[in-house]
C-alpha cells in the first residue's frame, strides 16, 4: 500500500462523518493478473454500453456493444461482440501510455459535465504490474491523456 493510500485510508472516518466524499487515484494489488486495459463507456444519445478490453497476453482486443438496461456480463451475449487480433508493437505503444508518471498523476474521477444530455461516462481501468487503476469522466470532463488512450483503443478495426 503506498503512502498516498495510507493517508487518504486515515482520512476517510473523518470525511465520512462531515458528509464529504473523496476521489483518490489508489493502485490496488491484483494477484497474478494479466496485463490488461479495460474502458467502459456508458450512455449517449443510444443510451449504450460499450466495452473494450485489451489483453496484452493474447494481443486482442474485444468490443461488445449493446443497450444500458443489458448488465455488463451479458452485453457481448445480448449485444454484439468483436475479437480483433492487435500487432504487438500497439499493445506495448498503449501500455506505454499508461504507465508515464503523467497518467500515473491523473485522478480517480474527474466528475460529469452538465452541458450535455446525450454525453457518455468513460471509466478506463488498467491492470498492469500486479496492480489495476480507473480513471473516469465523461466526453468533456475527461483528461487528454485519457482521451488519447481512448481514441488510440476505438482506432482498431
Amino acid at each position: 500500500m503506498t503512502i498516498r493510500a495510507l493517508i487518504a485510508g486515515s482520512a476517510l472516518p473523518f470525511l465520512a462523518a462531515c458528509g464529504n466524499t473523496l476521489s483518490v487515484a489508489v493502485d490496488l494489488p491484483v494477484p497474478q493478473a494479466t496485463p490488461v486495459i479495460q474502458l467502459e463507456s456508458l450512455g449517449g444519445i443510444a443510451s449504450l454500453r460499450v466495452q473494450l478490453r485489451l489483453d496484452s497476453t493474447t494481443a486482442t482486443l474485444s468490443r461488445e456493444t449493446c443497450g444500458m438496461t443489458v448488465t455488463a456480463a451479458e452485453c457481448g451475449i445480448r449485444g454484439r461482440r468483436d475479437v480483433i487480433g492487435v500487432p504487438a508493437a500497439d499493445v506495448a505503444r498503449l501500455f506505454a501510455m499508461t504507465t508515464t508518471a503523467d497518467f500515473r498523476a491523473l485522478k480517480a474521477d474527474y466528475g460529469h459535465s452538465t452541458q450535455g444530455a446525450d454525453l457518455m461516462d468513460h471509466t478506463l481501468t488498467i491492470t498492469t504490474g500486479g496492480r489495476t487503476r480507473s480513471v473516469r469522466g465523461d466526453d468533456i470532463t475527461r483528461p487528454d491523456l485519457m482521451a488519447g488512450v481512448m481514441a488510440a483503443l476505438n482506432g482498431f478495426r
